[in-house]
């Protein structure tokens, strides 16, 4: 899809914010399908990988594998947000084409099972945006969290959480071979 000529597209500034649907959204069912948290640069690698057309990418294929609902998506409202900033942050360093962002984040809220946060004990992290990821993970039982940024993340523990590099995600999670 070609982009809109700069005189016809709002400045960011200008853009309404991203709002979280407030109708109720049901718990996964206990279906024996993997319950998962993305981490934002799995969503933004997913994204570069669309549009340099690398589609075997481990992120390209488990956003593939999410719109198939191979996997339930567990997600807050806070995380969402932050996909947006980031997703936003990098459309305006040309990383990413922006005409590509409002229908991922359509389909995370579609397919994903937002839920208010609540959180008995928070979990801090040496990078505060890393504590969204947890908080939302524990909310509703998620089995995995998928990341590349595997340093520090994998020595917390949450119940049965697992951390989970994307690679690994698909081949012994999901049985995708690339």
């Amino acid at each position: 899809m070609p982009r809109l000529p700069a005189t016809e597209r709002l400045p960011a500034l200008k853009r309404k914010s991203l709002t979280v649907p407030r109708k109720a959204i049901p718990t996964p069912p206990n279906d024996n399908k993997a319950r998962v948290v993305l981490d934002t640069g799995i969503v933004l690698s997913a994204l570069i990988a669309s549009k340099r057309k690398f589609i075997d990418s481990a992120p390209y294929q488990i956003i593939e594998a999410l719109k198939i609902d191979m996997f339930h998506l567990i997600i807050n409202a806070d995380l969402l947000k932050e996909y947006d900033r980031v997703l936003q942050h990098k459309a305006k360093e040309g990383i990413i084409d922006s005409l590509h962002i409002g229908p991922l984040i359509k389909m995370v809220t579609d397919k994903g099972y937002i839920n208010r946060m609540f959180v008995d004990k928070p979990v801090q992290t040496n990078k505060g945006t890393d504590n969204l990821l947890f908080d939302g993970s524990g909310m509703l039982g998620a089995n995995y969290l998928v990341t590349k940024d595997m340093g520090d993340l994998k020595k917390i523990k949450i119940g049965n959480l697992k951390v989970i590099g994307p690679g690994d995600f698909l081949h012994k999670v999901l049985k995708i071979k690339t």
